[in-house]
């Protein structure tokens, strides 16, 4: 009798939680994912993703269901970073009518792949709702995307800010209705946070990661929400959602299925709960870095000042580690750039991500 991992519509941060429990405790050989997950924004959509990655090192046989695909569905499919995550590692991929599909699916999601390389494809592919580019390290034809890599290394910091980057925020942006005062408030800071960012996890994910399939990506969402729909479906953040008068955020999230941060800087293989926090609390400080250069470590010290200059929301997850940084109302004389009590331990999973949500009008309730 199989045992199936079911990832539902209904998902929060306690769910990651659950799923991870399960993958840890139990013997799992199926994952079955609805075939619809885009919608999950907010730091959820990575956190599914190092849940996958989690199950895959754990259990590498497992076959995946996707459950009510039809065939025409397949195209959209290869489009999802979750199932094209979940096809890139799996044995098998199959629907809940037992057919096998998954030479058709792999050649859609490689086609994508491909179609990904051409930056100029980036507008028809995603409609300006929202960009998505990721990298796979174990694949020759696949491994480096050109619009994040000149050749095996990533592109350079000028490159991306004049080239890259004003594509991305342009695509990304496209619906918001305060599109031109988001561009002159947040369009430089947007390229240096994206950069840093993807620069901090080549460093922490690219080399010696557990994973032999390593994963890096990048996801940018622009959402507008209703009051409703706040109380409903993002229980987890409400209270900085409801912060604000303009429910238009701008979500930057970037992931990788790599060490995880503490354990990257450390030279031990088991620490508790404690020396994990201090070290991802140094990964915050000014010249941390896992080279040891002294030009280097100034990533997440510059992206955190930028988070709290744009009343932004920074969530992490790595390792046993869950940040929730909550800037909508912060003194930014404090000199405290991330602070303990932001820190939860959970249950332990792959990788690391960091979402950074951005109001696009930083004007808050009057609360009564």
């Amino acid at each position: 009798m199989n045992n199936i991992l079911h990832i539902s519509k209904q998902i929060n941060y306690q769910n990651i939680d659950d799923y991870l429990v399960s993958i840890y405790a139990e013997d799992i050989d199926t994952l079955s994912i609805v075939k619809k997950l885009s919608s999950f924004n907010f730091a959820l959509y990575p956190m599914i993703l190092q849940t996958i990655s989690t199950l895959f090192f754990r259990h590498p046989k497992t076959k995946v269901l996707i459950k009510s695909l039809e065939n025409d569905n397949i195209d959209d499919l290869a489009k999802e970073l979750i199932y094209l995550t979940s096809i890139m590692r799996a044995n098998l991929l199959i629907n809940d009518n037992k057919e096998e599909f998954q030479k058709d699916y792999v050649s859609k999601a490689k086609l994508f792949l491909d179609n990904m390389n051409q930056l100029e494809t980036i507008n028809g592919t995603f409609k300006g709702i929202g960009v998505q580019l990721i990298c796979f390290d174990w694949s020759k034809n696949y491994a480096y995307l050109n619009t994040l890599y000149n050749g095996d290394k990533l592109i350079t910091k000028n490159q991306f800010i004049t080239s890259l980057s004003p594509i991305l925020f342009k695509y990304s942006m496209s619906q918001a209705a305060t599109w031109t005062n988001t561009k002159e408030k947040l369009e430089g800071d947007f390229a240096n946070i994206i950069y840093e960012l993807f620069e901090n996890t080549e460093l922490h994910a690219k080399d010696n990661s557990l994973i032999k399939k390593s994963i890096r990506g990048l996801r940018i969402k622009y959402t507008k929400l209703h009051d409703t729909e706040n109380k409903d479906k993002y229980n987890d953040i409400n209270d900085y959602l409801n912060t604000f008068e303009n429910q238009e955020y701008m979500e930057i999230s970037i992931f990788d299925s790599g060490d995880g941060l503490a354990q990257s800087l450390s030279h031990s293989e088991e620490f508790n709960f404690e020396v994990e926090k201090k070290l991802v609390l140094k990964c915050f400080n000014k010249h941390t870095s896992r080279t040891g250069l002294p030009t280097r470590g100034l990533g997440l010290f510059l992206v955190m000042e930028m988070i709290k200059k744009h009343k932004g929301l920074f969530v992490l997850r790595t390792g046993r580690t869950l940040v929730k940084a909550d800037y909508s109302n912060i003194n930014l004389n404090n000199t405290n750039i991330l602070d303990e009590r932001y820190i939860k331990e959970c249950q332990q999973i792959i990788g690391t991500s960091y979402t950074i949500i951005l109001p696009l009008n930083d004007k808050v309730k009057n609360h009564v």
